[in-house]
């Protein structure tokens, strides 16, 4: 089912060859980024949850972890190489860069089924353009391999729908769905209009009748949502997880978030977005629009790769609207489906025009957004510096920073966030560290932009009892007696 016309499929040789260089800088861009750019506290996060569980602390039996541990029994292999060490978060980049690649070749691929070989370099360039998505693309978390998972289960539905409905394409995307969720369930939404999308398929186009539409629905049903069930079923079994705990597990969102600072906090984080991907956004916008006013084309099904690449525009965009708190990582996603609308319109337009986008939102955001070209240098002598002088048996308190990896956890949550955190874990977490700073038991106190946000009473002690160290002042040491249990 071609989706592109002759015309449109062809370009101008020159401009092929200047989105292809422009790529390669973007790439280059990427790999800069692997070797030098900064660690994200995720980062952090994700490797000091295998150093806890080989110290015998378990995510969600012993502290709340939003994640199901796939992701971090991947990383276990490499932290039994490199150990616990400053080291080990670069492996990781460097292990998971193939996915980074994959995903700008699924941006890619995607682009040119629904538009042609001009939109499917367009739509990988206006992916990777802007410096909060390309960045957030290097992080290593659980994203990173749902998202080349989640995006395979809409290639298998193009080829699917391409081919004429050959089963094994359908039971492809199922599988790759139910990989997808082993490691986040944020997708949920742009996994119902997928399989929204096979039944209308198989309604318009292939004309089957109900019983064998709902025979095809639950194949698909069975694979992308029993690999998690699964995982579920075996968490309870081993006593790790309540209903309450599976609710916030399922749900991939932190509780109790303040609705004032949530809201302000969104505005902050798009109104960035906007800043730096703002001609990606208005053209992929436009794209949207477009299809929404044609509904011959949807009754049809006429076109299924736009329209289901709008689709995932529209529900995804809700969520991320909806969601108890937006970081840069969590805009990736629907960045990618917004590149491949704007793609689409701009290949129908005149080549110049394409260039002068491309070149703009290129070299635009890097001067606005300079800050995220920091090496991550001084971040890591801090880390390390914090490694040598905590004893290994003392907790860190840390909100942000991460600094606290490979050392032990105080309470039911790795970190201390009263601002974005409340309920009564915060609560509990906030007396014992009360306790802790009041005896001097944490080995360093990682003073961040939160800071600012705790307690009163809590600031006061930890200016009566830690100081900074002579190198990095964002690192507070005690000032008596050795930290320790």
């Amino acid at each position: 089912m071609n989706e592109t016309s002759a015309d449109l499929a062809r370009a101008p040789a020159w401009l092929t060859r200047f989105l292809q260089a422009c790529l390669a800088l973007l790439l280059i861009r990427q790999v800069w980024w692997l070797l030098f750019g900064p660690f994200n506290v995720d980062e952090f996060e994700n490797v000091q949850i295998i150093w806890l569980w080989r110290h015998g602390v378990w995510p969600v039996r012993d502290y709340l972890h939003p994640h199901l541990i796939v992701y971090n029994l991947l990383l276990a292999p490499l932290f039994t190489l490199f150990g616990a060490q400053a080291r080990l978060l670069g492996a990781v980049r460097l292990f998971l860069f193939p996915l980074v690649l994959l995903t700008v070749w699924q941006a890619w691929w995607i682009g040119r089924r629904v538009g042609g070989e001009a939109a499917g370099w367009l739509a990988a360039i206006l992916f990777l353009a802007p410096p909060l998505v390309g960045y957030s693309l290097s992080e290593m978390r659980p994203d990173a391999l749902a998202m080349p998972l989640a995006l395979g289960a809409v290639m298998c539905f193009l080829v699917y729908a391409d081919r004429g409905a050959p089963r094994r394409w359908l039971l492809g995307a199922g599988l790759l769905l139910g990989l997808n969720f082993l490691f986040t369930q944020k997708t949920i939404y742009l996994a119902l209009v997928l399989l929204w999308m096979f039944e209308r398929y198989h309604f318009r186009v292939q004309g089957w009748p109900l019983g064998r539409r709902l025979r095809a629905l639950g194949s698909l049903c069975l694979l992308a949502f029993g690999p998690v069930a699964l995982a579920f079923a075996a968490y309870f079994a081993a006593g790790f997880l309540s209903w309450e705990q599976l609710l916030v597990l399922s749900g991939n969102a932190l509780q109790g978030i303040p609705a004032a600072l949530n809201w302000s906090f969104k505005f902050r984080i798009l109104g960035q977005y906007a800043l730096t991907a703002g001609l990606v956004l208005f053209f992929g916008l436009w794209g949207l629009g477009r299809l929404v006013v044609r509904r011959d084309a949807w009754r049809a099904m006429r076109q299924p790769g736009a329209l289901l690449v709008g689709l995932f525009l529209l529900v995804s965009g809700a969520q991320t609207l909806t969601m108890s708190l937006l970081f840069h990582h969590l805009l990736v996603l629907p960045h990618l489906f917004v590149s491949v609308l704007a793609a689409r319109v701009l290949r129908q337009r005149a080549a110049l025009l394409a260039a002068a986008v491309v070149l703009l939102q290129i070299v635009v955001p890097q001067a606005i957004d300079r800050a995220l070209l920091t090496p991550r240098g001084e971040q890591m002598a801090a880390f390390r510096f914090v490694q040598e002088r905590v004893p290994s048996n003392a907790p860190v308190l840390d909100s942000y920073r991460g600094y606290g990896a490979f050392r032990p956890i105080v309470g039911r949550l790795i970190y201390f966030r009263p601002p974005h955190v409340g309920g009564e874990l915060m609560w509990e977490k906030s007396k014992q560290v009360v306790r802790l700073v009041a005896a001097e038991r944490f080995g360093a106190v990682i003073k961040d932009a939160s800071f600012d946000f705790y307690p009163e009473s809590l600031r006061r002690l930890i200016l009566q009892h830690y100081a900074p160290s002579p190198r990095f002042a964002d690192v507070w040491l005690p000032k008596g007696k050795p930290a320790g249990p």
